[in-house]
């Protein structure tokens, strides 16, 4: 995997837990995780305004060099 990720994760998600983050951060080389507090495994429903944000802010900061 080449390209720059956004990997989000919900705190208190039980179906996937935070340790499956901590093994994806090892394996992906550029890949940026961001955690919501207080939220389970559909941090797109459950944080809505946040994760559109971060999700936009990620998708206009387009590196120079690729």
């Amino acid at each position: 995997l080449r390209q720059r990720v956004l990997l989000i994760w919900g705190r208190e998600d039980r179906v996937n837990p935070l340790d499956g983050a901590l093994v994806a951060l090892k394996q992906i080389p550029r890949v940026q995780l961001h955690v919501f507090g207080q939220c389970g495994h559909w941090a797109q429903l459950e944080k809505f305004d946040e994760f559109n944000k971060l999700t936009v802010d990620f998708l206009q900061d387009v590196p120079r060099n690729g």
